[in-house]
């Protein structure tokens, strides 16, 4: 149970990705070309249910979305799992971070969830809690993953490459596979799953599609290193390291300095620069490569700044 406790936090992690903290600015006057400070009211309107007044076992209501799933878990070569109307639970949701509605068909197998306008994949969970265990070496398991990684249908390979593969217990390794710019790493645009090498089951997994902006890089390390300074001096940091990513815009400042309010996420991901302090919450902060302007950050959750 610990395990599967744990693994579907890591999914729920990527798919709301690129984390679930709320982020602002420390200068809202400065960050109005980027970030769009549009808030909401209070964290339970973030995610909340749609009633539509369809039944659950609704079989003309539902049918659609059924076979979707069942088409997916096909594509993913799952085998123990299929949703139908007598067994599945169907429900849909307003996720107003994301700016999207999402389906999500679960039963004691599985949870699924599609986007509910155009019935994109965008999360899988196996409630399965045991697999089968195995002893293997980095370069085995990714090839096992690189395998499963090709047959997926839900996306265009050649526009990805290899990111990692790391261990997560005996039974089960997690992949990341991603889309780079300029040789930096997309992770908006990116598929992580975790899998059992024995059986080459899929665990969970999530594709996320934070589209790249393409921005233009207008400032230079100097000067953003100058802007990050300022930060630096007011944090428990004594020096940082400073390099040019791509990065989520996000609100992270504003609950930094007490503000409460939940915002909608940015839809895009931009070239910054990111400055990692080296303190022990391990702080960063997000400077726009553009603009100059500080576009979010991120810590260690408890932490001290």
């Amino acid at each position: 149970m610990k395990k599967k406790t744990l693994l579907v936090l890591f999914i729920v992690l990527l798919t709301v990705l690129l984390s679930t903290v709320v982020f602002a600015t420390m200068n809202n006057a400065e960050t109005q070309q980027i970030l769009t400070n549009k808030k909401l009211s209070s964290i339970g309107e973030t995610y909340t249910e749609i009633d539509d007044g369809i039944t659950t076992f609704d079989m003309r209501a539902n049918q659609n979305i059924i076979g979707v799933a069942n088409t997916y878990i096909n594509d993913l070569k799952i085998t123990d799992v299929e949703f139908t109307n007598e067994n599945s639970q169907i429900k849909k949701y307003n996720n107003a971070l994301e700016s999207r509605k999402e389906t999500v068909i679960s039963n004691e197998q599985a949870v699924l969830k599609v986007n509910s306008e155009n019935d994109e994949l965008i999360a899988y969970i196996s409630n399965k809690t045991d697999f089968a265990s195995g002893e293997y070496n980095e370069d085995e398991v990714k090839n096992k993953a690189i395998n499963i990684f090709n047959n997926l249908t839900q996306i265009n390979q050649d526009e990805y490459e290899f990111m990692y593969v790391e261990k997560f217990d005996e039974e089960i390794w997690r992949a990341c596979f991603a889309k780079k710019y300029n040789g930096m790493i997309n992770e908006g645009e990116s598929v992580k799953f975790s899998f059992c090498p024995k059986t080459n089951e899929i665990v969970t997994l999530a594709i996320n599609r934070t589209k790249y902006a393409n921005n233009t890089v207008e400032i230079s390390k100097d000067t953003a290193t100058k802007i990050a300074e300022k930060y630096l001096n007011k944090s428990t940091a004594t020096d940082m390291d400073i390099d040019l990513e791509i990065v989520r815009p996000n609100y992270f400042y504003n609950e930094l300095n007490g503000d409460e309010s939940i915002y909608v996420k940015i839809g895009e991901t931009r070239q910054a620069y990111v400055a990692k302090f080296n303190n022990e919450s391990a702080s960063t902060l997000y400077i726009d490569a553009t603009t100059g302007e500080i576009i979010g950050g991120d810590m260690i959750l408890g932490g001290e700044y």
